[in-house]
Order: structure tokens, then sequence, then C-alpha cells
């Protein structure tokens, strides 16, 4: 999707968001992502969340944080994000405009923990930005082989994936 067409829809629905119905059976991955991401967070000092949206989920992410940030690459949804967070009032909490397609505007090994909950799988090539033994911890829509190749051309020697 375009950049264009994610500012649309958070202008028309007030962030990402649907009204759609759905019901699964069973344990879902988002699910499992998120129980494993929950169970991770103290562990580490400084988070990233690649492909935050409108935020709800970083916020949500944040209870459980020492200090975390949302990028995204749409304005609208940053704008949401930010809303939000004046709402709440986290102080370990911010959002940040960015576009995983250029330069980011964070410090060499400024995250312990980087995720990506079905966002840009193209954040796995700013490794710069991740602590040597940090972590990327994600779900990506890209096929297997590409999460893999994008590791190894990346230098990450220790990875697990699965589908």
């Amino acid at each position: 999707m375009s950049i264009e067409w994610y500012d649309m829809i958070a202008r028309r629905n007030g962030g990402y968001k649907s009204n759609a119905i759905f019901t699964v059976e069973g344990l879902s991955g988002e699910d499992v992502f998120e129980e494993r991401l929950v169970s991770m967070l103290p562990n580490f000092e400084s988070i990233l969340d690649a492909g935050c949206g409108h935020g709800d989920f970083t916020l949500k992410m944040a209870r459980y944080a020492k200090n975390i940030t949302g990028l995204d690459n749409s304005i609208e949804l940053i704008k949401i994000a930010k809303s939000s967070l004046e709402e709440i009032n986290y102080d370990h909490a911010s959002f940040v405009y960015a576009s995983t397609k250029k330069e980011l505007p964070f410090q060499d090994g400024e995250f312990t923990l980087i995720y990506d909950r079905r966002g840009p799988t193209s954040i796995i090539n700013h490794h710069r930005i991740l602590r040597s033994g940090g972590t990327i911890f994600g779900i990506y829509s890209a096929s297997l082989e590409k999460v893999e190749q994008l590791l190894k051309t990346n230098g990450f020697v220790e990875h697990k994936t699965s589908e």
C-alpha cells in the first residue's frame, strides 16, 4: 500500500481501523506474538515499534516497557498516535514519523529490541540502530525465504524463523 493510502485511511477512519467483523478459532498468530512480546519487554531498555500505525498497540505495550518509540511512515497516523499519547501522558513513550525506505533518525545502537507487527520488513535493513546483541522480533507478510535472506544480508548471525 502507498503512504497516501495509509494517510487516507487515517483521516477517514481515525487510524488504521476498520469496521470488519471476523472470527478466529483457536489462538491466532497475533495473540501468540502479543503474549511473547509482553513477556519480553521488561528485559529490554529501549524498544522500537516499526510500523506502529496510529499507536494503539505501541501504547498498549508501553505498560510493560521501560522506553518505547513508535515509528511509522504515515504522517496522519503519527498525528493520531501523538494525540493519543498526550491523553495518556506516558513519559517513556514517543512517536516518530520516518520511512524505513530512507535513513532513520536514530543513533547507532539506540534500540535493544525492534519489533515489527506486520509492519515494514525493510526495518531489517536498518541493523545499525539495533544495539549489538539486540533482538528483532516480528510477524512479516513477506515470505519466510525473503525474511531469512534479509537477516543474512544484514549480518544477523543468530536468528530463528518459523511459519
